[in-house]
């Protein structure tokens, strides 16, 4: 059989760091979707 536990294990750590990009970018994306950034128009 398969041991999924470690590849679930690689799976997130591999996509811990695009969950963080994630959170710590989306307010930036949000505002930018929402009013537009800064100089882009």
């Amino acid at each position: 059989g398969t041991d999924y536990g470690p590849m679930f294990a690689g799976y997130m750590l591999a996509s811990l760091p695009l969950l963080l990009l994630f959170t710590f970018l989306s307010k930036y994306f949000l505002a930018g979707v929402q009013g537009g950034l800064p100089g882009s128009h």
